[in-house]
């Protein structure tokens, strides 16, 4: 049977492989070999694919990085997770926790999902969850998804969560870890299953590290738990809840300064149109406020139904339900100011509630049509989001700064008192997604996706004399249309070649963001076409994939003045990834991304300027980066591995006056392993380069450094 043919039988085979694993296969720690990351072209995909197909028949790039291999190369967190997949930059700016870049197109428009579910645009939702509470980390890249929600210009990020599996006894799990800068990290984990009729898993974290710039601590607290239950042999009903509790470094960056200032000038980290840079003297100060806070709570909550009935049809439905409360008071603008030699700062209250409700239902069918495999799939979905916010700063200074503290010696202060308002966003979406995917010839198929959506946006804007601002004020109703039009051929059983178009818009929650007069807003217009690869070589010792994509993002907008212009960019490129084991002990590995983009004819809303021909932040032209292990080193249970990264210029302000310079990291772990126990030692940026991962588009005046050499002992046991 081709890799064309159909999945369910496949995807059905690899789970009852699952459920034959005997109580000491579960008991081992096997994460050896895992720091090469696998494509998992021959794994089912869990994001935007209705019909299981492995990720080698799905015809858009899908890429994901699971839990051994974050396990092995010690990522704690998303963000380290991410960076690990083709093409993807990754940024940790307080002000947008956790942001991402793909394919030219940032924050907002990549869509970062809870086991599938959107809870709302990432600038305002992402938080810093770690990696151990996590099955997964998926991407489709692009446009390429009509499920989980409205669509992203960059693609989706899926966080997937460890669940239980049926029949595998009870297994507990432990692993603590503790590094530079007082970091630690420990996650305990357990899993029974006493039949096939019921299992359940538990998993809780937490992490935490003073950090390595001053006053600057942090904190996570993630719990998930699942509870599968086969009422029938036709029927699961699954309940699943992911708790998280953090509080955020409050490190909003290190100000630029005149050459002339610094004590000790770093080069090769920032250039600046003015000529100012960063001083070394200044990188582990913090100029935030001492009783700073960026707390956050939020409570995931979901229960699936699902059910096989005859003829190859399958019933499946979810209700969840999402609350969130997010809390910022801090001084986050640091702008040197040359008249006074002193660090000029301001103040910044934010309040976030958000209650989310929602249900997706639908029927996945397999049936015969022209005497050729064909599979169809009906989707309804529907979500309710309530977005409440408090916006406090001092609203009778024209400038936002509020005092000033010494460069070299900043004395931190208090928050104080400021003054505040009220925002307000109701957005309801409701949404039918068509997918059919038809065999029609043995080793060609063709797959199509509609989906029509409806919604509805009520949003108000307060001053400080609690009156609405006119212009901000929106409530009117939508129906918007996207596509999917892809073929795949596959070339031979190890081989197949594809193809797509798709059609979308970006969350309309960010896009509105980029007008002046929000009644007369408009969503966004996203086109992408990719063309595609994937391989399965020697005997699947070697998994190739490979994509070249062309994207498109056009908005109408109108300015203060009442005009309307077009706000256009475009963006295209090459994805290349690769795995292959050299030998039964050795496995190497690899990626490389080259993305051509422009801000064809652009507003800057944010700084109310014309950037047309800019180039965005934050999208590096080229990234690249290799891994390699070696098992069994002197013949005894030790492996060693490490990795490059390498990332080249961006840049830090849509004026393109400010770059941030090339950089390459170097990580690297010695590990030994046998039967229950692994014990590793990780050593991040080897080299300690002094570089700059991410520019906050809000505060361009101060640049974020990213962390020097660290060095991490970690234990894992399973009992």
């Amino acid at each position: 049977m081709g890799l064309a043919a159909p999945a369910a039988a496949e995807s059905d085979a690899l789970a009852e492989d699952l459920l034959d694993l005997s109580i000491n296969d579960l008991l081992n720690v096997q994460v050896t070999g895992a720091a090469v990351r696998d494509l998992g072209l021959q794994v089912p995909a869990q994001t935007g694919n209705p019909f299981r197909w492995r990720a080698q028949q799905i015809a858009a790039s899908v890429e994901s990085i699971d839990h051994d291999t974050m396990q092995a190369r010690g990522l704690n967190n998303v963000i380290e997770a991410a960076e690990n997949l083709v093409g993807v930059l990754s940024g940790d700016s307080p002000a947008e926790p956790h942001s991402f870049s793909m394919r030219g197109f940032s924050r907002d428009s990549i869509n970062v999902l809870h086991d599938g579910i959107s809870v709302g645009i990432a600038t305002l939702n992402t938080r810093p969850q770690g990696t151990y509470n996590l099955d997964r980390l998926e991407i489709v890249k692009g446009a390429a998804t009509l499920q989980h929600g409205q669509g992203a210009a960059g693609g989706s990020i899926n966080l997937i969560s460890r669940k239980p599996l049926f029949g595998s006894g009870t297994v507990a799990e432990a692993i603590v870890e503790y590094g530079s800068f007082d970091s630690s990290m420990l996650g305990l984990g357990l899993s029974a299953s006493s039949s096939d009729r019921s299992a359940y898993r538990l998993d809780v974290s937490r992490t935490a590290s003073a950090g390595y710039v001053e006053d600057a601590d942090s904190e996570s607290i993630n719990l998930t738990g699942a509870m599968h239950w086969r009422p029938g042999a036709d029927t699961t009903l699954k309940l699943s809840i992911n708790l998280l509790d953090d509080e955020l470094p409050a490190y909003w960056g290190t100000p630029l300064v005149p050459r002339s200032v610094a004590r000790d000038p770093l080069s090769g980290v920032v250039r600046s149109g003015d000529g100012w840079v960063v001083d070394a003297a200044t990188r582990r100060n913090n100029y935030n406020v001492d009783d700073h806070a960026i707390r956050s709570q939020s409570l995931l909550t979901r229960l699936d139904i699902e059910r096989d009935g005859a003829g190859g049809t399958r019933w499946e439905a979810a209700v969840y339900g999402y609350t969130a409360d997010r809390d910022w008071r801090n001084a986050e603008t640091y702008r040197f100011n040359p008249s006074t030699g002193r660090v000029d700062r301001d103040r910044l209250l934010v309040d976030h509630r958000r209650d989310l409700h929602g249900l997706r239902a639908g029927v996945v069918q397999n049936h015969v049509l022209g005497g050729r495999d064909n599979r169809w799939s009906v989707h309804l979905e529907y979500s309710d989001n309530d977005f409440r916010r408090l916006v406090g700063f001092d609203a009778d200074n024209p400038e936002p700064f509020v005092d000033s503290v010494d460069l070299f010696n900043p004395h931190l202060g208090l928050f104080g008192d400021v003054d505040v308002r009220s925002d307000r966003l109701r957005a309801t979406v409701a949404a039918l997604v068509l997918e059919d995917a038809w065999q029609f010839d043995p080793r060609w198929r063709l797959d199509l996706a509609f989906r029509q959506e409806w919604l509805s946006i009520d949003r108000e804007r307060l001053n400080f004399a609690g009156q609405p601002i006119a212009r901000s004020v929106i409530d009117r109703q939508f129906r918007e249309t996207a596509y999917r039009v892809g073929i795949q051929h596959q070339w031979n059983d190890l081989l197949s070649v594809y193809g797509h178009v798709s059609r979308q818009h970006d969350p309309v929650e960010s896009d509105l963001t980029e007008v002046f007069v929000a009644a007369n807003f408009e969503p966004s217009d996203l086109r992408q076409v990719e063309v595609g690869m994937k391989a399965l070589l020697d005997d699947a010792g070697t998994e190739l994939t490979a994509a070249v994509f062309q994207a498109e993002k056009r908005q109408r907008i109108q300015l203060a003045d009442r005009s309307f212009r077009s706000n256009e960019q475009g963006s295209q490129g090459l994805e290349i990834a690769i795995r292959s084991n050299l030998t039964e002990d050795v496995r190497l590995g690899g990626s490389l991304a080259y993305t051509d983009t422009m801000l064809d004819r652009y507003y800057d809303a944010v700084y109310e300027r014309v950037v047309d021909g800019a180039r965005p932040i934050n999208v590096p032209e080229w990234m690249g980066s290799v891994w390699f292990s070696v098992n069994r080193v002197g013949g005894l249970p030790i492996e060693v591995g490490g990795g490059v990264h390498h990332v080249t210029d961006r840049f830090g302000d849509s004026a393109n006056t400010t770059i941030l310079e090339a950089y390459t990291l170097t990580s690297a772990f010695v590990a030994y392993a046998k039967d229950r126990l692994r014990i590793a030692l990780t050593v991040r940026n080897a080299t300690d380069e002094v570089y700059a991962p991410w520019s906050d588009a809000t505060y361009p005046d101060q640049i974020l450094l990213g962390a020097p050499r660290s060095y991490e002992l970690s234990f894992q046991a399973k009992f």
